[in-house]
């Protein structure tokens, strides 16, 4: 389900036309001398098209909430290629001396490459900070799980029609216990096929 979801969002939208556009007078015209036009629009290496290229970024982000692609540039600096990275072997930080981010990117080989900014596209999903985007598919596994363990909750107090006994025998033992150990006896006591850890 979530292979067919992936790939009906990422093959859609890449198909949009994608190209580089410049400001005139007149309106928005497409650049074709620039520079880049042929990087994004046909080719943006000599391994893929650029429909294919768009499909990988899209399905990196869909899954992790980031894309990343390496740029790489002539000895001029001129840029002549984006090559796709994956996601879950990227590492970002921020480097504490002089506030860069850093992107440390682990090969399939075991061997570890660390990258400049400027030489990383790299495109966030949604997130909070504005630099890493987070995971949908992972926010969503949260939510199904924390909606069909409130769902066994409330199910199991609607059969029981009463408050658990337990919680009120720890009171009388412990004198004081936390808010998060009280919601753990009443699950544990109600609902105990939940895979459940008592709090400290």
């Amino acid at each position: 389900m979530v292979y067919a979801c992936v790939r009906v969002i990422a093959e859609t939208i890449a198909s949009l036309p994608f190209a580089v556009f410049q400001e005139t007078d007149e309106g928005s015209v497409k650049a074709m001398d620039h520079p880049l036009y042929r990087i994004i629009h046909d080719e943006p290496n000599s391994e893929m098209k650029s429909f294919i290229w768009r499909e990988a970024m899209l399905t990196h982000l869909l899954l992790w909430g980031n894309s990343y692609s390496r740029i790489i540039r002539s000895g001029r600096g001129k840029i002549i290629g984006l090559y796709p990275l994956l996601p879950d072997h990227m590492e970002v930080d921020r480097d504490d001396k002089t506030g860069r981010l850093t992107y440390t990117y682990s090969t399939t080989k075991g061997e570890t490459v660390r990258l400049r900014p400027e030489d990383v596209l790299h495109i966030p999903g949604l997130g909070l900070d504005g630099i890493m985007g987070y995971s949908p598919i992972a926010i969503e596994k949260n939510a199904i799980g924390l909606g069909i363990a409130a769902e066994e909750y409330s199910s199991c107090l609607c059969w029981t029609r009463r408050i658990p006994n337990g919680t009120y025998g720890a009171v009388r033992g412990r004198g004081l216990i936390t808010p998060s150990y009280s919601i753990f006896l009443v699950l544990a006591h109600c609902c105990p096929r939940l895979p459940l850890s008592r709090p400290d």
